[in-house]
């Protein structure tokens, strides 16, 4: 005769190896049954490597006294890489932080994206990336004053202020070095210093056809600029700096009529659209120059 405790056991280990992955498999599916009842609950758009991987269905709250910031909380077995950028509420977040296993629910936290940096690169590639530019490090509420009086070399006085700009790893972004550089609202800055290290980890990646590991980076770079005086080839109605390594005007490498290679990521505008090949619309109905702003 089948005792009671057998019968439990059997039918325990009928999916489970043991009490506690029964457990753990009831648990799961309890939060995957109620995950969408949640008046949190939002669908949101995420990009990696400048590409869509998804659209993710996650719980989005808001953190107090920090209106620019959400936690983000996926289903179990999902899980996304720091440096991730999604849409949401209408803006685009970066994800700086992580905590968690996919096996249990992985949480998230996102900063909202304030500017969007414009460059040409040594290719003569225009890119464009969105990014949290600040006089604090991300995720910090702090006021700290970055600014300051200094005398260049004609001895002229000059305001002396720095940022920190945060943005995604990608092929462009880690080919930005030293001394490159950006216009950010309207005033120009150079880079004095790149972090590529604290916020970026390598992921192993096996190809499953020939057994090759790879070691993609996934995370957020961190540049410090500081303010410099302007050249007269910055572009300013665009958004875009003139650096030495340019061959030619900044006019010369804007995208034609019948396009120019372009590395944007713009995920209000992807339908139908190659999303590392995007159209940058620099020119009115009218011809005219559009003024530089925020492509995302």
């Amino acid at each position: 005769m089948v005792s009671v405790f057998e019968e439990y056991s059997e039918r325990v280990n009928s999916h489970a190896t043991n009490i506690r992955g029964r457990y753990e498999l009831d648990t799961k599916s309890f939060i995957l049954d109620n995950f969408d009842d949640s008046p949190t609950y939002r669908e949101i758009e995420v990009h990696e490597y400048e590409e869509s991987i998804g659209i993710y269905g996650v719980r989005v709250n808001m953190i107090e006294r920090m209106g620019n910031i959400r936690s983000i909380l996926l289903k179990p077995d999902e899980d996304l890489n720091i440096g991730n950028m999604t849409m949401f509420e209408d803006r685009t977040w970066l994800i700086f932080d992580k905590f968690g296993h996919k096996d249990n629910g992985v949480k998230l936290t996102a900063m909202r994206t304030n500017h969007s940096l414009k460059w040409i690169d040594r290719e003569g590639v225009l890119n464009a990336k969105r990014c949290y530019a600040s006089s604090s490090d991300i995720g910090s509420k702090s006021k700290q004053s970055r600014a300051n009086i200094e005398y260049n070399k004609y001895d002229v006085r000059l305001p002396f202020s720095q940022l920190y700009i945060f943005i995604e790893t990608t092929d462009a972004t880690e080919k930005i070095d030293l001394n490159q550089r950006f216009i950010i609202n309207n005033i120009a800055y150079e880079v004095i210093g790149v972090d590529n290290t604290t916020h970026v980890e390598d992921h192993k990646v096996v190809d499953e056809e020939t057994g090759k590991e790879e070691f993609p980076k996934y995370g957020i770079i961190q540049y410090t600029v500081k303010r410099v005086t302007k050249h007269p080839k910055d572009d300013f109605e665009l958004g875009i700096a003139y650096n030495d390594y340019l061959e030619k005007d900044i006019d010369d490498y804007l995208p034609s009529e019948e396009g120019r290679d372009t590395n944007i990521a713009n995920p209000s505008v992807i339908e139908g659209k190659d999303d590392s090949q995007m159209e940058i619309k620099l020119r009115d109905e009218e011809g005219k120059r559009k003024r530089g702003g925020s492509i995302w």
